[in-house]
């Protein structure tokens, strides 16, 4: 029995290396020196955070969207790697919902009751408790501030996870074609929306339950696509993404940085091609040598990601002159020990719930 228990929980530690958030024990991509996704994946949640904290630029650029961006980027290529290696689409999807839902509902809670008790939720605000079993954002306080402003990108991103199904139907070429389309159709729409050429369109409320705001849609599936793309070519990519070829393209990006600071609008798909190469160097190709161990097995970057924004509200409620550096220098341990809890207590568990019931189906 109790060598069925390890089994099963080191199945569960590897299968979480096949989505976004997860261990980065393994990937199809091995090396020596194993990888970076984990660091690289709390990297970018602490820069969510800090772009919540200060809203500043750095060189031009806006770290919470760019963040986001290599989220998705890094989401294409792990989840079309965990839909190959599924025994079944029952099982693709068990693990997707226990490996999303259980933390997620635990925080919309917890972000709800914060913003009730530190500001009260906002009576003109309606919206059932129901909605956060579709990944909905909690309701805003009575001062207008959202009680968890990072909750949004769960929705997307779970959106992307069933994407993959079709997709994963296609042949890698039309996959590549179709990723090529919404690359294109991104940058038509960000740049005429973000220079006021076109207004955002307006939906219903049934459509943005099913899809969403279609900008950000079209924006967040892009770049997925991209990286679900990178996974079906890796082998190409392997070989040709070194490392002046990385650092090209991160100097690509520091120009357009400066000749283009909002958001990337004008040169979205090279933005995205550039990025996307130096992010795939980084992250399996890159030798970091210590450094790879951070969040590699204790996996706080989801935890982290959700309980940001709460914690701020709770500093800032309470220290309103609070300076941003000291802002963001509170901010980040609080949500990475909430983070560590979260891993510990909710979503190691679900990990390992969803690896039993893949074997009982396999059995």
């Amino acid at each position: 029995m109790a060598g069925r228990k390890e089994a099963l929980t080191a199945s569960a530690t590897i299968d979480a290396t096949a989505h976004l958030w997860g261990p980065a024990a393994s990937t199809s991509v091995n090396r020596s020196h194993g990888n970076n996704i984990g660091i690289i994946r709390l990297t970018l949640a602490s820069l969510v955070i800090l772009w919540h904290t200060t809203w500043i630029n750095i060189g031009g650029i806006e770290t919470g969207p760019t963040a986001v961006y290599a989220f998705f980027l890094i989401s294409g290529f792990l989840i079309t790697q965990s839909w190959e290696r599924r025994r079944s689409l029952r099982e693709y999807l068990t693990k997707r919902v226990l490996r999303i839902y259980p933390a997620f509902l635990v925080t919309w809670v917890v972000s709800v009751w914060v913003g009730q008790v530190m500001q009260g939720i906002d009576p003109n605000y309606y919206a059932p408790g129901w909605t956060a079993f579709i990944l909905g954002v909690p309701p805003l306080t009575t001062r207008g501030w959202g009680t968890n402003t990072s909750m949004w990108t769960i929705a997307y991103e779970f959106r992307c996870y069933l994407l993959v199904i079709p997709l994963g139907l296609l042949p890698r070429r039309q996959a590549a074609q179709l990723t090529a389309v919404a690359l294109g159709m991104y940058f038509v729409v960000s740049f005429l929306t973000t220079f006021h050429l076109i207004p955002k369109p307006s939906v219903s409320a049934m459509t943005n339950l099913i899809i969403g705001d279609p900008h950000k849609l079209i924006m967040l599936v892009a770049y997925f696509m991209l990286g679900a793309t990178a996974y079906h070519y890796r082998d190409r990519l392997d070989a040709f993404v070194t490392g002046r070829v990385a650092l090209a393209c991160t100097a690509a990006l520091a120009v357009i940085s400066v000749v283009d600071p909002i958001r990337w609008a004008t040169f979205a798909p090279v933005v995205a091609f550039c990025g996307g190469t130096a992010l795939y160097w980084l992250a399996f190709k890159a030798n970091l040598g210590p450094l790879r161990r951070i969040n590699a097995r204790t996996d706080i970057s989801y935890g982290t990601y959700l309980y940001g924004a709460p914690v701020q509200l709770v500093l800032q409620t309470l220290y309103p002159d609070l300076y941003p550096a000291a802002l963001l220098a509170l901010t980040l341990p609080i949500a990475m020990a909430l983070g560590w809890l979260s891993w510990h207590l909710i979503e190691r568990p679900a990990l390992q719930r969803a690896s039993q019931l893949a074997g009982q189906d396999a059995a």
